[in-house]
């Protein structure tokens, strides 16, 4: 029984440590695509002064207005691409954490247990002691006659 709560405390132990390093995987995730956020929101502007610049001050057809215009809306776009792949990244992160707390409740409660087992192993073992000790007294007092505190003061 106490093998059982060992390999269950082994298991909780290995599944805890799993979510661990799924957490941290998430949140290196999370941690690039909001650096990604960050470098986009820098340069957006910049981005998009660069597609106005090819027809300000110019006269232009008006497909070439619709190009910029489309230009300007994938830039648009990306960012907001880019925010939902940070969100759904956040919302990963939150899930791993989730699961982190899961899994340390579950081997706190392995832990737990096998504690419980092994403490009632030592009442065992110690109950199993003083039935032999008692066998062996009364195993001798047949063989002697007497007592086994009486054949200790002969």
């Amino acid at each position: 029984m106490l093998r059982i709560r060992k390999t269950r405390e082994d298991r909780a132990a290995g599944e805890l440590m799993h979510a661990r390093r799924a957490r941290t995987e998430a949140e290196r995730i999370r941690e690039e695509k909001h650096e990604r956020v960050v470098r986009y929101e820098k340069t957006k502007e910049a981005r998009r002064d660069r597609i106005f610049a090819t027809v300000i001050g110019k006269t232009v057809a008006r497909e070439a207005l619709d190009d910029v215009r489309e230009a300007v809306k994938s830039v648009d776009e990306e960012g907001v691409l880019l925010a939902a792949d940070e969100s759904r990244a956040q919302q990963k992160l939150e899930e791993r954490i989730a699961q982190v707390g899961v899994a340390q409740k579950a081997y706190l409660l392995a832990e737990k247990n096998k504690e419980k087992i092994e403490l009632h192993k030592e009442i065992w073992e110690e109950e199993d002691r003083l039935a032999r000790e008692r066998a062996e007294d009364l195993e001798l007092e047949e063989f002697t006659g007497h007592r086994p505190e009486e054949v200790i003061n002969v």
